[in-house]
């Protein structure tokens, strides 16, 4: 990347909106005061592109009256008109004057020079991330002439602390630059966290023998003793939290990330639920935006025949067999457990043991709402119900069937297992949501535009206004299928676009054909493409992209192995290599006790026709 520096501000964001009332496309910064001075001015090259990567002009902008704090954000509410650049998608900045309400300014003297911050994979990431806060993104390294802190931020030489985040060189060089520094910075924390727990534990023993000598005095050492009482609460709270946050820890150091995730849950520890969460979801992100047809443990893969039964088969011999009589969509399989969306009735959620013994009812919304879409993270489930509005009076209701309009909502729950009441998550109108580390991704209706906010409704971020066609994520990178109109043709170009966490435009993944729906298996991404009245399927490979099947309406993919629906209502099973290949059975074999309990029914009916 190129980066001045010199330079005392940084910019960390742009995001183009629309004025609703002009139409015209304008741009809000989010600038970062690197400084330990108020920045009162600045001034910088506006690079203009458009979805697709193109330049389309450049201008220079000056900020005035502003109250930039130290190491604080600023001018995020200072709008940048893109009038002249309708087709505006994604701004680059480049800093030329930053003046202060005190001391000299800065002039841009010297040019910015490439630096690379070099990040880990994704598992040494999360460590990283554990160990260090949120914002560690690689190992810290010293360049000779630059040092990079372990938040990615490049400094100057003979530079102590970062200018960003403000830790000390010496240190970040000492906990977080290698893997075996890593590793021995875990251990001192884990021997630090043990040592606090046993001081508290310790701590609460010594309130309990106060307690017990304050209820043996008088009245008046009663009303004394009920304080301490409330006092001693509050340390058996914390002290319940100090032992889910341990427990979740060595679960997760054992393995156990389901274990560790509802420890984690249990004590309200987002940071570590977003390390640990992507390891405890019930089935891809993109398998489920697409119905959930297909899921798969570590032995088996589940998934359903054209008539919604589900279905089980070894991985290791290919056996087959029908899941008892559980008939859904939407398959999540986690800790010896189906969970799906009933087909019989839209309104219940079901699981199912994979030996398909056992199955259960885990949720009803009620007559008067339909169920959308079903996720599951750890034991956490989270769905979309149609349900009527909350504002519909009966004035409203005869008003939508005189002059039409939508009486229902979609909002997204959450519901715990073992719970019978759901949550509300959000009042948002959400079509399509999936979860990944700790927030909760989604398309807002009313304008296809693309939203984060935190799993429990919180902290709203708009990523890419709209219209978005769909959208994923993966390895910290947003992918989202562009439905702006073309001006020439009046129809979408349909590419689709990998972004930045926060919606900054990266690059086109594929740019060449109309995308409709797209997902990964691992690092494998594929996608359906509308050609010449047809649906063919591709699996992205660079320069050629390669052809994987045709006719499909939706897939599904994991572990290597992909699950279609063609046009004639067939569904078909293959692998990625293509061995395998199989049209998925009509027949329902149901297991034995439900043909007789069926054949039951069937004798009794002719009976009473009789």
């Amino acid at each position: 990347m190129q980066i001045d520096l010199y330079c005392p501000v940084e910019n960390q964001g742009v995001v183009v909106k629309t004025n609703s009332k002009t139409g015209e496309p304008y741009a809000l910064f989010k600038f970062f005061n690197l400084s330990n001075r108020v920045v009162e001015a600045v001034a910088f090259t506006m690079r203009v592109y458009d979805a697709y990567g193109v330049e389309l002009g450049k201008m220079r902008v000056d900020i005035s009256d502003l109250s930039g704090q130290p190491k604080d954000f600023f001018a995020t509410a200072k709008a940048v008109s893109l009038a002249q650049w309708e087709e505006a998608k994604h701004i680059t900045t480049e800093f030329l004057e930053v003046h202060f309400a005190e001391g000299d300014p800065y002039i841009k003297e010297k040019d910015p020079v490439e630096i690379t911050v070099t990040e880990p994979d994704y598992e040494e990431k999360l460590r990283l991330m554990t160990a260090c806060g949120e914002d560690a993104c690689c190992y810290a390294k010293d360049e000779g002439t630059h040092w990079i802190c372990v938040c990615g931020r490049p400094n100057l030489d003979g530079v102590d602390r970062c200018v960003r985040c403000e830790r000390e060189k010496i240190d970040v060089m000492r906990r977080f630059g290698s893997r075996d520094a890593l590793n021995k910075t875990i251990a001192e924390q884990e021997e630090a966290q043990r040592l606090a727990e046993e001081a508290e534990k310790q701590a609460q023993e010594e309130a309990c023998r106060v307690k017990k000598q304050r209820i043996k005095k008088r009245v008046i050492s009663g009303l004394i003793g009920l304080g301490a009482l409330l006092v001693l609460c509050g340390l058996l709270y914390l002290g319940y939290i100090g032992v889910m946050n341990l427990l979740g820890s060595r679960a997760a150091k054992n393995g156990d990330a389901l274990t560790a995730y509802v420890r984690f849950a249990a004590a309200g520890n987002d940071s570590k639920i977003a390390t640990i969460s992507e390891e405890v979801k019930g089935n891809t992100s993109a398998n489920l935006l697409q119905s959930g047809i297909l899921a798969a443990d570590e032995e088996n893969i589940y998934y359903i025949n054209p008539m919604c039964a589900i279905y089980k088969e070894s991985k290791a011999t290919g056996e087959k067999s029908r899941l008892g009589d559980a008939e859904g969509i939407f398959l999540n399989v986690s800790d010896g457990w189906v969970y799906y969306l009933d087909i019989v009735t839209g309104q219940e959620i079901h699981r199912i043991s994979t030996d398909g013994a056992t199955k259960e009812v885990v949720y009803n919304c009620g007559e008067d709402a339909i169920i959308g879409n079903l996720a599951l993270v750890g034991n956490d489930l989270y769905f979309a119900v149609q349900e009527i509005r909350d504002d519909m009076t009966p004035e409203l209701q005869e008003q939508i069937a005189q002059q039409g309009g939508d009486m229902y909502q979609y909002r997204l729950y959450n519901l715990t297992i073992g719970k019978e009441k759901a949550k509300r998550v959000s009042e948002y109108d959400i079509n399509q949501f999936i979860y990944y580390k700790g927030r909760i991704y989604f398309l807002e209706m009313s304008e296809n535009a693309l939203f984060s906010m935190d799993r429990n409704g919180g902290d709203l971020k708009k990523l890419v206004s709209g219209p978005i066609y769909g959208f994923n994520l993966h390895r910290d990178t947003l992918y989202y299928v562009d439905g702006t109109v073309d001006e020439t043709t009046g129809q979408p170009k349909l590419p689709l676009i990998a972004a930045e966490m926060d919606g900054t435009y990266r690059d086109a993944v594929v740019d060449d054909k109309m995308v409709m729906i797209f997902g990964l298996d691992g690092d494998t991404m594929t996608y359906l493409a509308y050609e010449d009245d047809n649906f063919v399927l591709y699996q992205e490979a660079g320069e050629e992209d390669i052809f994987l099947a045709e006719g499909c309406q939706l897939y599904n993919q994991i572990n290597g192995y992909t699950a279609y629906l063609n046009m004639n209502g067939q569904l078909m099973k293959t692998t990625h290599d293509k061995s395998g290949f199989e049209e998925v059975a009509m027949e329902l074999e149901l297991p034995t006790d439900a043909i007789s309990e069926e054949l039951a029914i069937e004798t009794e009916g002719d009976l009473i026709e009789e």
